[in-house]
């Protein structure tokens, strides 16, 4: 995983790291990064099929993906700043078969 918003190296995470500890290494640098920026994030997983992308982002019920994860501390801070007025919008999208689909 490369974090851009703090330009840090690339990370490696092996194949029993859980959906909290890519979130908290990977996801929770670019929801910070856009409340104390200002900025605009995006996270993205790629790899072959069978290698776990869905489950990362989506999650389980017992193992929440980072989507969930993300809107957790995105309302979390939200509410702690006091930003009652602040809009969020949200875009999830599929690349599959060469093709883009607005999840």
């Amino acid at each position: 995983a490369f974090n851009a918003a703090s330009r840090d190296s690339a990370q490696v995470l092996g194949e029993e790291a859980q959906n909290k500890e890519v979130y908290k290494r990977c996801g929770s640098p670019l929801v910070r990064y856009v409340f104390e920026k200002q900025g605009k994030a995006s996270c993205f997983a790629y790899g072959q099929t069978g290698s776990g992308k869905t489950h990362t982002m989506m999650g389980s019920p017992s193992q929440p993906g980072l989507y969930f994860l993300a809107a957790e501390d995105i309302f979390a801070i939200k509410k702690e700043k006091g930003l009652k007025d602040m809009k969020i919008w949200v875009s999830f999208f599929e690349i599959y078969g060469g093709k883009l689909y607005d999840l």
